[in-house]
Parts: C-alpha cells; sequence; structure tokens
C-alpha cells in the first residue's frame, strides 16, 4: 500500500523535512508520500484522527505540538516517556507510538562536530532543551529561559542538576547550545560563548564556532525514517541537505 508521512506543526512552510524524506523515498523505491500537516490548534484533534487511518503510517512531530500531542498517543517509546516530548509518531495498526528521535539525532550531532559537553548553557525549556539536557546529565549545566519555574520543572523531570536563570542572565558557559526559535532574541548570549551551537537550521549568524542544527534535522530525520519503513537513509538525507558526514 501506498503510504502517507508528515510533519505536523504550526507556520512550518520553511520546513525541509519534505525533500529530505521524498528523496529518500525514491531512492529507496519506496511509493510513499511526505506531506505538511500545516495544523491550527482548533483542528489538531481531527488531524489526529486522521493519523490513525491505513493509509497513514506516521508523522513527525514539531513545534507547538511536541508536548500536547502526548495525551493524544496510546504508548509512548522509553525515551519519548522520559524526555517528555515527542517528535515522531508511529501507526501501528491504529494505535499511535510516541518516540522521540531529536535526543539521537542531536547526539549524533555533536559527535560528528566534536563538540564536548562538559560545561554547557542551554537556552529555552521546552522539546529541543529536553534533548539537549537528557545528553548534558554528567555536565555543569545551566538552563537559561524566559519561565525559570518551567526550566526547573524540566531539570526534576529529568534528574538533573542545572542551575536555572532568567532570561536577563549572563551565559556562564563556553558551550552554548540554544533550544528557542529564531525570533527569540538568543543571538545575545552568543558572544559570550566560545562555541554556539543552535539547533534551528534554517538561519546562520555570523561568528566563529557557530554550528546550525542542520545535522540535527538530518539524523534525528533518518531516525524517525527508520522507524517508518526499516531503512536507514542517512547518506541519501545527509547528501540532499549538503552535509559532510
Amino acid at each position: 500500500m501506498n503510504k502517507k508521512i508528515g510533519l505536523l506543526g504550526q507556520e512550518i512552510g520553511y520546513s525541509l523535512s519534505p525533500k529530505l524524506h521524498n528523496s529518500a523515498l525514491a531512492q529507496v523505491n519506496l511509493p510513499w508520500e511526505y506531506l505538511l500537516l500545516d495544523t491550527e490548534p482548533e483542528n489538531f484533534a481531527q488531524v489526529m484522527d486522521k493519523l490513525r487511518s491505513p493509509q497513514w503510517a506516521g508523522a513527525n512531530v514539531t513545534i507547538p505540538y511536541k508536548v500536547k500531542i502526548i495525551p493524544y498517543l496510546d504508548q509512548l517509546s522509553p525515551m519519548a516517556e522520559k524526555i517528555g516530548a515527542v517528535n515522531t509518531v508511529v501507526n501501528c495498526k491504529g494505535r499511535l507510538i510516541g518516540h522521540n528521535t531529536d535526543v539521537p539525532g542531536l547526539a549524533r550531532d555533536l559527535k560528528r562536530l566534536n563538540i564536548q559537553l562538559n560545561q554547557v548553557t542551554i537556552l529555552g525549556a521546552g522539546g529541543a532543551a529536553a534533548a539537549a539536557l537528557w545528553l548534558t546529565k554528567h555536565s555543569d549545566v545551566t538552563i537559561i529561559c524566559r519561565r525559570p519555574k518551567q526550566g526547573r520543572d524540566l531539570a526534576k523531570r529529568l534528574k538533573q542538576q542545572a542551575q536555572v536563570l532568567p532570561w536577563t542572565a549572563q551565559a556562564p558557559a563556553p558551550l552554548l547550545i540554544n533550544c528557542t526559535p529564531p525570533k527569540s532574541g538568543w543571538q545575545k548570549f552568543a558572544q559570550q560563548a566560545e562555541v554556539v551551537y543552535d539547533v534551528n537550521y534554517h538561519q546562520s549568524i555570523s561568528r566563529r564556532n557557530y554550528h546550525n542544527g542542520l545535522g540535527m534535522l538530518v539524523f534525528q530525520a533518518a531516525e524517525a525514517f527508520k522507524l517508518w519503513t526499516g531503512i536507514d537513509p542517512t547518506p541519501i538525507m545527509a547528501a540532499t541537505a549538503g552535509l559532510d558526514l
């Protein structure tokens, strides 16, 4: 059966995900289609019902639904349950299983770039920040976010020792991982860091030792593709995105 997969989010017209996945589907001769599911909050439940139908293999999930989606799912993978955020859904005969491929995606990209997680400042307290915090369990970590209570709750949920500071603070660590949207004003912290990793992949700032999240996008997409198809498309997706492995 020809199946559909897609990206569930809001204002996602910029996304490279269709290009990555449809290129991989074509090259492995799988007659599926990857679509954008640009969804307003009032239509969210209706879209979730659609994902249960046999023609849908699953979906990726992005802002603002990585946490909101959890009550609509039948089961969470161990990683998604620990992180408290879902970015990939697999339709298993009408049952929706939530996964988190952001964690292995970010881990693979940090390894590719040889970025050491010793002293880290994480900007934000949402789903991407949860993935970053999970990977820094044995590091000296500071979370800077607009709602410090959300940051403290995140650290508590992940059982991570982290200093939580308000958005007006200074970034104290040499490595800065930005997990906030491009328009959050996060760039003011970049001048204080030795190395900057920005999970956003569709922007760049002019400075030395800056890395955007294109690698994370490719690796998390490849992990999701494997969950849906059993095939590892990493080389295909990397070539499509122009990423050096």
